[in-house]
């Protein structure tokens, strides 16, 4: 049989230990790098959304503040995009081909 040689911290048995549990938490755990990595980067998914739906939040707010502040704009958004209308009036619509 060759003489094969076998690096020194393999064949120490705290050494062989300490390589099953780094390899047993880096890939076999619950918490292995593989869900970190995926975790961190719905995370950050997450934190987009929440910035985008806050400015949303913000304009919308600005929004119903000038409809509660000014009634022509109000009665303006109601007649064009709720086809709204006074009770003497007729409205047409015309739909481009």
């Amino acid at each position: 049989m060759k003489n094969i040689k076998i690096p020194k911290y393999l064949r120490n048995k705290y050494g062989i230990i300490l390589i099953l549990f780094v390899t047993w938490m880096l890939v076999f755990d619950e918490n292995n790098i593989f869900r970190q990595i995926k975790l961190t980067i719905e995370y950050n998914k997450l934190k987009k959304e929440r910035l985008f739906f806050e400015q949303e939040i913000k304009n919308n707010s600005q929004g119903v503040k000038q409809l509660s502040d000014d009634p022509d704009l109000l009665e303006k958004l109601a007649r064009e995009r709720y086809m709204m209308k006074k009770s003497n009036e007729d409205v047409f619509l015309i739909i481009p081909d």
